[in-house]
């Protein structure tokens, strides 16, 4: 032991110990398997010593059984292996640890969200295994801490996270409470969780989370506005010429605009913002696409709208009917072309994608016959597909 105390070979024979044992109950059994390193050039001589000469050729990775480093390290300073590594921690539960774990955190978050603890949501939590991992603990801890907080009018991701935990990046992307809370929201939306930076930042914006004043935008063509400065120019030279335009949040909360009148149609894909200006150009009504869900400079924008006529559309899927419902309730909007004929022709024009299994099912209060079509057909229909029924709605709207 003398010869090797200290050394790099016995550290990291001693390292991968202590992970193997961590992650086995703190059971003495199995083995290690240690990979060759330039910075421990005599670990097969250490590894043969403690084999009793029984090792074997060395080349990328040796491997010692615990039991034989547990007894080498008795017979050379007096002591085994966990009292040589201790104080060890157990990351591996018992059943029966698991199972009140499971209890647990369920019970914990249904105390302090109420109401607002979705029950698919913490089933999906205990059929993932989040609940029995202890690298979880303080992100289900907290988790209540920020849903709480939800949903707000505007606020910042690194001020929600400085509010909730004290932690301006507790909710940055590689925090596993940013993952936990994402899929907490995605349950409430009725959407499907984020597998993406777009999908991630589309539900916090959906819940009023800023991710980044220049990242969220909205798009545009033929809204007018009274006001001359740079974002009203931007608005008014563009429709003038039948050209979309983008805004970003920040320019939105640095000009304030007042439309000049007339209602203002919505539509979820940039494609019939395009289709708009080819076919319609400097004639075409006030129109914004939301991209998706509508994002806070989406929101923003909408909000100068209120006076005036909202008409509101999106996919045919479950997330463009809850969409639907939330501008109805947000800005009394009326529908457009969101009825049960609409789906009816569009559906039988083509091939169709099946619902994700993910999403949500829902009823359209507007028009019962569209929901319970949608369910009977099982397919969705993107607004592509009625591009020429858009365009002729928004023609008659200029006419008039």
């Amino acid at each position: 032991m003398t010869d090797w105390h200290g050394t790099p070979e016995l550290a990291a024979l001693l390292d991968a110990a202590r992970s193997k044992l961590e992650r086995n109950h703190l059971r003495v059994e199995g083995n290690i398997r240690v990979p060759a390193s330039p910075d421990a050039p005599d670990l097969w001589r250490l590894c043969n010593a403690i084999r009793g000469g029984r090792a074997t050729s060395f080349t990328r990775q040796i491997s010692v059984p615990l039991t034989e480093l547990d007894r080498w390290l008795l017979l050379n300073c007096g002591q085994g292996l966990l009292q040589t590594l201790g104080p060890l921690h157990n990351k591996r539960m018992s059943d029966d640890e698991k199972d009140a774990y499971r209890e647990h955190w369920p019970r914990e978050i249904r105390n302090r969200l109420g109401a607002r603890a979705d029950e698919r949501w913490l089933a999906w939590l205990r059929t993932s295994g989040k609940l029995v991992q202890n690298s979880n603990f303080d992100a289900l801890r907290l988790t209540p801490d920020v849903l709480g907080m939800l949903p707000a009018e505007g606020i910042s991701l690194t001020e929600l996270a400085e509010r909730a935990t004290g932690d301006t990046k507790a909710l940055s992307r590689d925090r596993r409470l940013a993952s936990i809370v994402l899929s907490a929201l995605a349950f409430e939306q009725g959407v499907p969780r984020p597998e993406s930076v777009e999908s991630e930042r589309a539900i916090w914006e959906a819940a009023g989370v800023v991710v980044d004043t220049l990242s969220s935008q909205v798009m545009t063509i033929g809204v007018r506005v009274h006001e001359k400065h740079l974002i009203g120019r931007i608005l008014n030279e563009s429709s003038d010429e039948g050209v979309p335009s983008i805004l970003t949040l920040d320019q939105l909360t640095r000009y304030s605009v007042t439309p000049t009148g007339g209602p203002v149609f919505v539509c979820e894909n940039p494609a019939v913002i395009a289709a708009a200006a080819r076919t319609l150009g400097s004639q075409c009504p006030a129109l914004i696409c939301t991209q998706g869900q509508p994002s806070a400079a989406a929101r923003r924008l909408l909000d100068v709208f209120s006076d005036h006529h909202v008409h509101w559309r999106g996919d045919f899927d479950w997330t463009g009917l809850r969409a639907t419902a939330r501008a109805i309730a947000d800005y009394e909007a009326v529908p457009w072309l969101m009825d049960a004929e609409t789906y009816r022709t569009a559906v039988g024009r083509g091939p169709s994608e099946p619902f994700k299994e993910s999403d949500t099912p829902c009823d359209a209060p507007w028009d019962t016959e569209l929901s319970t079509l949608m369910k009977a057909s099982g397919k969705t229909v993107m607004e592509e597909r009625i591009i020429p029924e858009l365009m002729a709605s928004l023609r008659v709207a200029t006419n008039r």
